[in-house]
C-alpha cells in the first residue's frame, strides 16, 4: 500500500496538470447534466410560450413566468420558435409571395417574406437550419424519428456553447502569452523583482533598473488579486510628520528619539542639560522627517510591505473564464428556451479564435517553420455571423489589427521575463532598457488585408446564394428583403404595417418607440440606431494598442444599445472582459456594485412583465425603471473598463517617454521642500515663545540688577535669520505642485 501511494505521488509530481484538469472535467460534466435536465424538463419544447400547462416551471409559479423569462434572456427573431414560423408559410406557400417577386421568377422562398408573415430570418438561415432541425413533418408513427428531431437542436446548442468556451480558453491564453512580450509586461516584471529584493534585505546595485519600476502612485489598487503589482500600504500611521513629533517628545525623557523606526542616542548637549536640546528633541529634524516622507508611496515605493498572495494567477484565468462560459445559468436557460444566440456568438469565437492564431509553428518531426493558414477561416466565420446579424460586423476592425494593420501593444521582449518567475534567477532584463515601438522577430500577421477582402467576398457570396433562393429578376429585387432581414437587428422598427412592434425586453427602446408619435418614430428609429457607431471611431483610435479589449468594448456597449436587449449578449462581453486582467484590476468600486446589482433588475422585470400581461397588476412604467436601472449598471462596468484601459495605457506611455519619473523626482523635491518650510516655521515659532520667557526672566534679573543685553541681542537676532529663511521657502514653494493626472 505504501509502495503505490509513492507511486501515484510521484506520477502527480511528474503530471501537476492533473490535478487542475481533473476539477475542470468534473464541473464541466456537472454543468453539461444540468443542461440536459434544464433542456428535457423544465423547457421540454424548446420555446418559452404559456401554453404548455405540464411545465413544472408554469406550475409552480404561475402562468406568464415563461414568457416573462424569455423577454429577458431571449431574442424573438434568433429562435427556433420563429423558423418554425418560417416552416409555416413555406408549407403554405400557395398565395403567399413577395409581390416584386410574384411569377415565374419567384423563388421557392419568397413566400416566407410575404406581407404580414413578420419573418426576418434571413433565407440561408431559413434553408439551413430550418429546413434541417424544424422543418419536419411532426406527429407521425416514427417515434424515433421525432424523438432525434428534438434532442438534435438541443444538442446543436450544447455542442455550439461548448466550442465557444474552448474559443475562450484559447484566445485567453494568447493574448496573455501576447501580452507576456511586451513592455507593460517587463515593467511588472521588474517592480516585483524589486519587491522581493527588498523583501530579502537585498540592495540592488542597478540604479538603471529604476527606470522599469512602476511607482506606487500609478499602480492599480487590486493588482494582488492576479499577481501584479499593487499599491501596498507600507508607511505605519506614526511614521508621518505628525507622528513622529509625538514620538520625538514621548522619547524626549528618556534621551531619545525614534525616527523612521531608527533609535537615535542623545547629544552630549542633552546629557549636560542644554535648553538648546530641548527645542531639538521635540521637533524633529529635516532629515529625520525627509527619511519618513520617503518610506509613502508617494515618493519612493520601493520600501513596501510583501505584496498579498494572488488569489487567482494569470495562467489559470483563460480555463475559469472558459468553465464560468459554459456553466453559467443564463446561456443554459437561453439554449434550453431555444436560442439561437450561442450559435452566432460560436461563429464569432472561432473567427477570434483563427485569427489570433500564430504564422508560423515547428513540425513535431523535422523542427521546420510552417505556415499556419487562417485568413480563409477567420473571414468565413465573421462572415456568417454577420450574415445572421450584421452587428457582429464591427468585430473585424479589431481582428484586422491582430492581422497587422496597425502596431499595437504586443511587441516582443529580447529579455527572458516570461520564463524568468523565479526569484533565484538573475536574467539579463536588469540591464535592459524599454524599448518603444521596436518591430523585432514578432509572430504576428501582416495579412488584414487579404482578410478583409476574404470577409467582403464570403459575405457577398452568402448574399448572392441567398438571392437565388429568394429569386427575382435582378439584384434590386432582393433589396427588399435584405432590408427586412438586416433591419431589425440594428434598429428597433415595426414588425408589419399594422404598427405593431416586438414585446417587452432589458433595453429602452420599445418604451421610446411606443410613447413616440407616429410621425417621430423614422427619426427616432435613426438617431438611436445611430449612437453606437459614434463610438467604433474614438475607441478604435485610443485603444488599438488593445484589441482584446475593443473587442469586449464592442460587445459591452452592444449589450446597451441593441434593438432587443437580452441578458445572453451581456453574459459573452463580461467573459471577454475578464480576458483582459490588466485593465480590470484598476477598475473602481463601482463596477463592483454594478455588477451585483444587476440581478435586482433583472429579477423585478420578470416579476413586472407578469404583472402587466398577466395579471394585470402593473403597468409598462414598472417594467421601464428596471430597463433603466439595468443599462446604468452596464453602462458603468462599460465605462470603467474603458477608463481602467486608458489609465493602463497612460501608465505605460509615461513609463516609456520617462515623464513618469521626472513627475516623481520634482514632486519630491518639492515635498521636501515644504517640509522643510514646516519645520522652519514650527522652529521659528518656538524661538519666539522662548524669546517672550526670555524678556520676562531679563525683566526679574534687571530688578536684581542681573541683566544679560549680549544675550537678549544674539537671541533676537537668530529669530530674525530663521523667519528670512521661512519667507524664502514660502516664495519657492508659491508655484504649483505637479500632479500625475490619467487623461
Amino acid at each position: 500500500h505504501n509502495q503505490s501511494t509513492l507511486e501515484t505521488k510521484c506520477r502527480l509530481r511528474t503530471h501537476p496538470n492533473k490535478m487542475k484538469i481533473t476539477p475542470a472535467i468534473a464541473i464541466i460534466t456537472g454543468a453539461t447534466i444540468g443542461r440536459l435536465l434544464l433542456s428535457f424538463v423544465i423547457f421540454p419544447n424548446n420555446d418559452a410560450s404559456d401554453t404548455h400547462n405540464h411545465n413544472p416551471l408554469r406550475s409552480l409559479l404561475g402562468p406568464g413566468i415563461l414568457p416573462a423569462i424569455g423577454a429577458a434572456i431571449v431574442d424573438p427573431i434568433h429562435t427556433w420558435d420563429h423558423l418554425k414560423e418560417a416552416c409555416f408559410w413555406l408549407r403554405n406557400k400557395n398565395g403567399h409571395a413577395v409581390p416584386s417577386l410574384s411569377g415565374d421568377d419567384a423563388g421557392f422562398y419568397s413566400a416566407v417574406y410575404a406581407l404580414g408573415t413578420r419573418v426576418v430570418a434571413p433565407p440561408l438561415v431559413v434553408a439551413t437550419l430550418g429546413e434541417t432541425f424544424v422543418c419536419h413533418p411532426g406527429g407521425g408513427d416514427n417515434v424515433l424519428t421525432n424523438f432525434l428531431f428534438e434532442v438534435i437542436p438541443k444538442l446543436l446548442l450544447l455542442l455550439s456553447d461548448a466550442i465557444g468556451a474552448y474559443c475562450i480558453y484559447c484566445l485567453g491564453k494568447r493574448i496573455l502569452k501576447m501580452e507576456s512580450g511586451s513592455n507593460e509586461h517587463e515593467m511588472e516584471w521588474h517592480t516585483m523583482q524589486r519587491q522581493e529584493e527588498q523583501d530579502k534585505g537585498i540592495k540592488s546595485m542597478d540604479d538603471d533598473d529604476d527606470d522599469l519600476v512602476i511607482p506606487g502612485i500609478v499602480r492599480p489598487q487590486r493588482g494582488w488579486i492576479f499577481g501584479l503589482p499593487s499599491i501596498i500600504e507600507a508607511v505605519p500611521p506614526e511614521i508621518n510628520e505628525e507622528g513622529l513629533t509625538n514620538a520625538a517628545a514621548n522619547k524626549n525623557n528618556d534621551g531619545a528619539m525614534i525616527a523612521n523606526g531608527n533609535t537615535q542616542q542623545p547629544t552630549q548637549e542633552g546629557k549636560n542639560g542644554n535648553h538648546d536640546h530641548r527645542k531639538k528633541a521635540t521637533t524633529p529634524s529635516i532629515n529625520d522627517t525627509t527619511k519618513a516622507k520617503e518610506s509613502s508611496p508617494l515618493i519612493d515605493d520601493n520600501k513596501q510591505r510583501s505584496p498579498q498572495p494572488p488569489i487567482l494567477p494569470m495562467d489559470q484565468l483563460p480555463l475559469l473564464v472558459a468553465l464560468s462560459y459554459y456553466c453559467n445559468p443564463i446561456s443554459m436557460t437561453a439554449n434550453s428556451i431555444g436560442s439561437l444566440r450561442s450559435l452566432w456568438d460560436a461563429l464569432l469565437l472561432l473567427s477570434l479564435y483563427y485569427a489570433t492564431l500564430p504564422p508560423t509553428r515547428r513540425t513535431k518531426v523535422e523542427g521546420i517553420l510552417t505556415k499556419v493558414p487562417s485568413a480563409t477561416q477567420t473571414s468565413f466565420c465573421l462572415a456568417c455571423a454577420t450574415y445572421a446579424d450584421v452587428g457582429y460586423a464591427v468585430f473585424v476592425l479589431p481582428i484586422l489589427i491582430w492581422r497587422g494593420m496597425t502596431p499595437f501593444l504586443f511587441h516582443p521582449s529580447s529579455t527572458p521575463c516570461s520564463s524568468s518567475s523565479s526569484s533565484d534567477q538573475t536574467p539579463s532584463a536588469k540591464h535592459a532598457k524599454i524599448r518603444i515601438g521596436q518591430q523585432q522577430s514578432q509572430q504576428q500577421h501582416e495579412d488584414w488585408m487579404h482578410v478583409l477582402l476574404l470577409y467582403l467576398v464570403s459575405l457577398g457570396g452568402l448574399h448572392f446564394l441567398a438571392s437565388t433562393l429568394v429569386g427575382g429578376e435582378d439584384w434590386c429585387c432582393y433589396r427588399d428583403i435584405m432590408v427586412r432581414t438586416i433591419l431589425p437587428n440594428v434598429a428597433f422598427v415595426q414588425q408589419d404595417d399594422s404598427g405593431s412592434v416586438p414585446g417587452p425586453s432589458m433595453g429602452l427602446h420599445w418604451y421610446m418607440f411606443v410613447q413616440m408619435f407616429d410621425r417621430f418614430r423614422p427619426y427616432f428609429t435613426v438617431f438611436v440606431s445611430g449612437i453606437p457607431s459614434m463610438f467604433v471611431v474614438p475607441l478604435m483610435i485610443r485603444l488599438h494598442r488593445y484589441p482584446s479589449v475593443l473587442v469586449a468594448t464592442f460587445q459591452l456597449l452592444w449589450a446597451i444599445f441593441r434593438p432587443t436587449t437580452t441578458v445572453h449578449t451581456l453574459t459573452l462581453g463580461l467573459h471577454l472582459a475578464l480576458l483582459n486582467p490588466r485593465s480590470i484590476v484598476r477598475m473602481r468600486n463601482g463596477a463592483l456594485i454594478s455588477f451585483f446589482a444587476l440581478p435586482v433588475p433583472i429579477l423585478l422585470f420578470v416579476t413586472f412583465h407578469r404583472m402587466w400581461l398577466v395579471t394585470g397588476n402593473g403597468n409598462p412604467n414598472y417594467i421601464y425603471f428596471q430597463c433603466f436601472a439595468y443599462g446604468m449598471f452596464v453602462n458603468i462596468i462599460a465605462m470603467e473598463f474603458v477608463s481602467a484601459t486608458v489609465k493602463r495605457d497612460k501608465v505605460r506611455r509615461m513609463m516609456e517617454n520617462g515623464t513618469m519619473k521626472k513627475l516623481l523626482a520634482k514632486k519630491k523635491e518639492e515635498m521636501e521642500g515644504m517640509d522643510t518650510k514646516g519645520i522652519i516655521e514650527k522652529e521659528d515659532g518656538e524661538n519666539e515663545n522662548g524669546g517672550s520667557q526670555k524678556k520676562d526672566t531679563d525683566k526679574v534679573e534687571e530688578s536684581n540688577g542681573n541683566v544679560d543685553d549680549e544675550k537678549a541681542t544674539n537671541g533676537n537676532g537668530n529669530n530674525s535669520d530663521l523667519a528670512d529663511d521661512a519667507d524664502s521657502i514660502d516664495d519657492d514653494s508659491s508655484k504649483p505642485e505637479p500632479v500625475v493626472v490619467f487623461l
